[in-house]
């Protein structure tokens, strides 16, 4: 048996040795850590999960879903603080403003409703768009809340006011995602018309025009220093751009059958991008070397969305099956 063994070893060694090489050659490290480790489960939606986000307390989550309610949840405890209701249509997005005071929702029905987190009563409804409100975002400087929808239109809300400050036109279909820069100057949006449009905030005035991808452009996001925007299509890729010239950076292929990006985001650092997707995971790239860095694997549905927490320490994926994942992201 010995003799054996002693005979085989230098083929064992030889085999492995092919093994590792092969993985090298491809880029892969078939035996490397993944980049966040999975939490816990929360659960209580009746139907798909659509939008999250984190409050700026680190341990407060908001979730919106097609059983047209959103969901406040202690993510310390796993446990749900309350249900917001009064939607009639699927919550499509779900925003905080910066202090954590306000929570925006849009919805389906084709308005968007401000509330209050802690009473969880409803401070405002805004009307104006004529079909789903399918993505929100608040204005670092809390003075402004921008709204895409299904109508192919965008409109900057004054929060002084709550009224309509301007209506941004310019896609032939429609809008999927949208996203203020982190100096509350600049707005970009992505739309089913495969394209990506950079406006100015304060004008409504489109800056520039995006073309890249060959399919619709589901998930749009700044960089935290606003320099870049990363971009996720059902055509399978990740893109980055630069802000300012719109210059491509670079581009990012999802390797797969169901690859079809659903959102996109950066993480708080800005070294990665979390890219939430229809074979069920949440593709991790890494914005320096460009390259997929891991894939986390937990949902049994679309993961239609992604959020990191202030610090970044933890990331929140919502997906078709009904449940949020919470993940520890490494250093």
């Amino acid at each position: 048996m010995m003799a054996n063994f002693r005979t085989l070893f230098p083929f064992i060694l030889l085999a492995i040795g092919a093994y590792w090489f092969f993985f090298a050659s491809k880029g892969n490290q078939p035996f490397a850590a993944a980049p966040a480790d999975w939490q816990k489960t929360l659960s209580g939606h009746t139907s798909f999960v659509d939008s999250v986000a984190f409050s700026s307390d680190e341990n407060t989550l908001a979730s919106g879903s097609n059983d047209k309610t959103i969901k406040i949840w202690n993510v310390a405890t796993a446990q749900e603080v309350k249900t917001l209701k009064g939607h009639t249509g699927a919550v499509r997005a779900v925003s905080f403003n910066p202090d954590g005071k306000i929570l925006a929702s849009g919805s389906q029905d084709k308005t968007i409703k401000l509330w209050d987190v802690q009473t969880g009563a409803v401070s405002q409804t805004l009307e104006g768009h004529t079909s789903d409100v399918n993505t929100l975002d608040f204005s670092k400087d809390m003075k402004f809340l921008v709204s895409g929808s299904a109508d192919g239109t965008a409109r900057v809300w004054d929060l002084a006011t709550n009224q309509t400050l301007n209506v941004l036109k310019g896609h032939t279909d429609s809008i999927r995602s949208i996203a203020i820069s982190p100096d509350s100057k600049t707005i970009v949006s992505g739309s089913d018309d495969k394209t990506i449009r950079i406006w100015d905030l304060a004008t409504g005035k489109l800056r520039n025009t995006l073309s890249g991808h060959i399919s619709a452009v589901t998930g749009v996001a700044f960089s935290p220093d606003g320099k870049s925007i990363a971009s996720g299509s059902n055509d399978q890729t990740v893109k980055i751009w630069q802000t300012d010239s719109g210059a491509l950076l670079g581009s990012v292929k999802i390797e797969g059958n169901s690859a079809s990006v659903l959102s996109v985001h950066f993480g708080p650092s800005g070294k990665n991008i979390y890219a939430g997707m229809l074979d069920h995971s949440v593709q991790v790239i890494e914005v320096a070397t460009q390259k997929s860095i891991g894939a986390l694997k937990k949902h049994t549905g679309n993961v239609y969305a992604t959020a990191s927490s202030h610090s970044g320490a933890l990331l929140a994926s919502a997906s078709s099956d009904q449940t949020i994942q919470i993940w520890n992201v490494k250093p």
